[in-house]
């Protein structure tokens, strides 16, 4: 028996150049907040890259959305810009749990934090089954080696990460004595999704 996986998931990993390392600065100077009782620590704003500050980091960006969507996706699009973005930190024993982000097309995050040696940090998990547009609520055996689902990668300092973003991630178990620090950011087409001509135009 023959087991064929044909259909990746394309992930894009870059290690961001030192020049704009400048920005951690301004990533730490973030006012923040917990959402929740007990939950990980974000940013109070959510559209940090929209800072003139953030103006050349901001256009590195674009640049390798624009690579990773026509190069390895095959989108059409020319042109990209930034929706919300802001500051995440996990503290020691704090985790993310597998989730999407909605209304987005490409997203991505950027680690900043003082991470000296490479560690585990973001996990991708394979897309739900899906049936009519609806998800399944789909049962596993219990001892289903996690490695049919999840795969997870290495970060340190200074790497990116941009992905679909339809595509399940979770943020592991911080298990490090120091705050796990990163940016995280969506991405959409600059004019929209869809056409007039065909009455499928969504202006953004």
């Amino acid at each position: 028996m023959e087991v064929l996986k044909p259909f990746p998931q394309i992930i894009f990993k870059e290690k961001v150049p030192s020049a704009f390392f400048y920005i951690k600065e301004f990533l730490n100077s973030q006012k923040t907040f917990f959402p929740q009782k007990g939950n990980w620590e974000r940013s109070k704003s959510t559209y940090i890259l929209n800072n003139p500050k953030c103006k050349d980091f901001n256009k590195y960006i674009l640049d390798q959305v624009l690579v990773f969507s026509k190069k390895y996706i095959g989108l059409s699009y020319n042109e990209y810009k930034l929706s919300q973005s802001w500051v995440s930190i996990k503290h020691p024993g704090q985790h993310h749990s597998p989730h999407t982000h909605p209304n987005s097309l490409i997203s991505g995050v950027f680690y900043y934090g003082d991470i000296s040696n490479s560690t585990p940090g973001i996990s991708f998990q394979q897309p739900p089954l899906h049936s009519n547009g609806y998800t399944l609520d789909i049962s596993y055996l219990p001892n289903r080696h996690p490695s049919e689902e999840f795969i997870t990668y290495n970060i340190s300092e200074g790497d990116m990460f941009l992905f679909p973003s339809y595509l399940p991630h979770a943020v592991l178990n911080n298990d490090t004595t120091h705050p796990r620090k990163c940016l995280a950011f969506n991405i959409v087409p600059k004019n929209g999704f869809g056409s007039r001509e065909h009455l499928t135009e969504l202006k953004l």
